[in-house]
C-alpha cells in the first residue's frame, strides 16, 4: 500500500503553483467544514491528489493559516474513513526576509524548519524517538533524511531568470521540538517557506520556490510505514 503524504498549504496564491507541479489536471474537490461555521455556509478546504515515486500525496489549501491544524484533522478523519492512515505532514507557505538574519537569503529562497548541522540533527532524531509514538519514528527519521540529502546535495531550482535555494534553519522562536510536530497524532512534520519581500514582491515566485522544494523533499523520501 502507498503511503500518504498530507501537504497543506494556507492560501489561494500558494495552492495554484503547487497543484500545478502535483497534479496540474486535477479537478477541483473540497471537505466541508461544519464545525467552524454554520450548516449553510460551512468552511470548504479545496483538496488535489498526486502520485510522486511511490507516496500519495494530498495537498490541501487551507486558506488561512489559522485553520492549517483544523484542515490537517479534517483530512485526518476523511482519509481514515477511506482506510487511509497519514504518514507525515508537510506545511508550506511564505514568510518574510525581513523575519530573517539578512545576508545569504535573497526572494525566492527556501526556509525550512529542521536543523542544519549533523550534530543538531542526531540530537533531533533522538528528541523524536522521545516524543513521538515508536510507529512513526522511522517516518521522521526517513523525512529528515530527505531533507538533508537535499541540503547536502544542494542545485539551486531554476524559476524564471533567478536560481532558488533551499535553507534549513531554526526558527528561534519556536525552538523546542513540539513546534516540529505535527498536532494530529504526534505524527511528523516540517515547514518548508518561500521568502519575499515585506511589500509582497513576487510572491509567485516564492510559492514556486516552496512547491518544488517541497516536491523534491517527498522524491527523496524512501517508502513510509
Amino acid at each position: 500500500m502507498s503511503s500518504v503524504i498530507a501537504w497543506i498549504i494556507p492560501s489561494w496564491t500558494e495552492y495554484g503553483p503547487a497543484k500545478n507541479l502535483l497534479n496540474q489536471d486535477a479537478l477541483p474537490v473540497a471537505w466541508e467544514d461544519h464545525a467552524l461555521a454554520s450548516p449553510e455556509d460551512p468552511i470548504k478546504y479545496y483538496y488535489c491528489t498526486g502520485t510522486v515515486k511511490d507516496h500519495d500525496v494530498y495537498l490541501v489549501n487551507a486558506e488561512k493559516e489559522r485553520y492549517v491544524h483544523r484542515a490537517a484533522e479534517i483530512m485526518a478523519e476523511e482519509l481514515k474513513a477511506q482506510g487511509k492512515n497519514i504518514s507525515v505532514y508537510i506545511i508550506g507557505g511564505l514568510d518574510y526576509l525581513a523575519n530573517y538574519t539578512p545576508g545569504h537569503l535573497n526572494i525566492g529562497d527556501c526556509v525550512i524548519s529542521t536543523p542544519i548541522f549533523d550534530e543538531e540533527i542526531e540530537a533531533y532524531y533522538q528528541n523524536i524517538m522521545e516524543s513521538i509514538p515508536e510507529e512513526s519514528r522511522k517516518n521522521a527519521k526517513n523525512l529528515l533524511d530527505a531533507v538533508s540529502s537535499l541540503l547536502y546535495n544542494q542545485q539551486g531550482y531554476t524559476i524564471g531568470n533567478r536560481t532558488c535555494y533551499a535553507h534549513a534553519l531554526y526558527d528561534q522562536s519556536q525552538a523546542d521540538i513540539e513546534s516540529r510536530m505535527c498536532v494530529i497524532s504526534g505524527l511528523p512534520f516540517i515547514t518548508v517557506v518561500g521568502l519575499c519581500k515585506v511589500d509582497l514582491d513576487q510572491l509567485e515566485l516564492a510559492s514556486t520556490a516552496s512547491a518544488q522544494t517541497v516536491m523534491k523533499i517527498i522524491e527523496q523520501m524512501e517508502k513510509l510505514e
